[in-house]
């Protein structure tokens, strides 16, 4: 049996949902439309799951199931109950912590090495960024969202589409040409310098602006609460010239110089395979959008009575053809769900005196030579309008 728990967000082809299992294992289970898939150019329907289940690292998530059907692809990973960085950074922006030294050379050590363990086996992911960096625990991060990853002929291959976020995007990208691994180097680098300063790396109000500081290799102060060794290395990171950046390796060398001690990855034990029904496991995520899409259904507009009133029945003395100058207002008592048709010659402005969520209303004007039929639906007890005199029957 499979509970979703709740919806965790939408990536860039899927939506994405906690999912318990009965016997009390907790995954993650996104969803792509096949529509969407297909839409990209060169790629495979199937071709993200199988790339994600062949992968196998600590800081990677890890991919232990996936299957199709006719409308979707669904892939069970395994679920990181911390959230991601983005979130993480946020929070520590509204309470003005930083991040200590520590975590970052810890943290800047597990990308590097999932980027290490990517990049020898030829695949660039092309879309590093906080949203994609979950936390497994306080000090255990790893790299999702593989959707957009492509595995390379050979290593030295170069690719010429141009996907990712333009934020975290290399300059090579931002320019059209060619990239290799580097580009993940440098969208690295863009992450730690936004978790050691709790800001974008390139400030900006417009995307040409981004493009031109990004170019221009143009990056913000890092605090001096960090050692200038690290500083240094992050500016070597975000260098403009692809060939001038470290390599994923490079990088988790400098990070053990920094603290003085070989580098751990910790233990990994590998998801188990997992088999699910996928019969079942699709009615319960059917189940669950059903039960959302219910609680946010807005209530039924009530059931119009007939109206007790007609224009020849109306008493005269509410509403009087009056000789004063224009825009006289006159106030016309409702009760609740009745319809009232009133003939005036134009209707200038309609006012809710007793306005509240549940009003609502419909006008129909004819703009022929006879009266205008002004028709107002409301749940409130009260409405104003103000009309024109009718100066054709002076």
């Amino acid at each position: 049996m499979y509970t979703i728990v709740q919806k965790l967000g939408q990536g860039a082809f899927g939506q994405v949902y906690h999912l318990n299992v009965i016997d009390g294992n907790e995954f993650a289970l996104k969803v792509v439309s096949t529509h969407k898939l297909v839409e990209l150019e060169d790629r495979k329907l199937d071709s993200e799951a199988k790339l994600m289940t062949k992968l196998c690292h600590p800081h990677l998530v890890q991919c232990c199931a996936y299957f199709m059907d006719s409308q979707s692809l669904y892939l069970v990973t395994e679920f990181c109950n911390h959230g991601n960085l983005r979130e993480y950074l946020s929070n520590l922006q509204t309470k003005a912590q930083h991040v200590p030294e520590e975590t970052v050379l810890k943290w800047l050590g597990q990308m590097a090495d999932a980027l290490r363990y990517l990049h020898d086996s030829r695949i660039i992911h092309r879309d590093i960024k906080p949203d994609n960096i979950f936390l497994h625990s306080s000090q255990h991060i790893k790299i999702g969202d593989l959707g957009i990853a492509r595995e390379l002929d050979s290593t030295n291959q170069k690719l010429d589409t141009l996907i990712g976020t333009y934020l975290y995007m290399s300059p090579e990208l931002l320019s059209g040409e060619s990239y290799t691994t580097k580009t993940d180097i440098w969208s690295l680098g863009c992450c730690i310098h936004e978790v050691m300063t709790l800001s974008p790396t390139f400030k900006a109000e417009s995307i040409a602006e981004v493009v031109n500081k990004v170019t221009r290799g143009k990056i913000g102060p890092i605090p001096n609460i960090y050692q200038q060794v690290l500083r240094q290395l992050v500016q070597t990171i975000l260098t403009v010239k692809p060939t001038s950046r470290p390599d994923a390796t490079d990088i988790l060398f400098y990070v053990c110089q920094i603290q003085g001690k070989p580098y751990s990855s910790g233990p990994h034990k590998p998801l188990e395979k997992v088999h699910f029904d996928t019969k079942t496991l699709s009615k319960a995520l059917k189940d669950f959008e059903e039960q959302l899409s219910g609680v946010m259904r807005p209530l039924p507009k009530p059931r119009k009575k007939k109206s007790k009133f007609s224009s020849s029945k109306l008493d005269k003395e509410k509403i009087k053809q009056s000789s004063e100058p224009d825009n006289e207002k006159v106030d016309v008592s409702m009760s609740a769900n009745r319809v009232m048709e009133t003939p005036v010659r134009e209707l200038h402005q309609i006012k809710t005196l007793e306005d509240d969520s549940d009003f609502y209303q419909m006008l129909q004007s004819s703009k022929s030579d006879s009266d205008s039929i002004v028709t107002l639906y409301t749940r409130s007890q009260k409405v104003t309008f103000t009309k024109y005199k009718d100066t054709s029957r002076s």
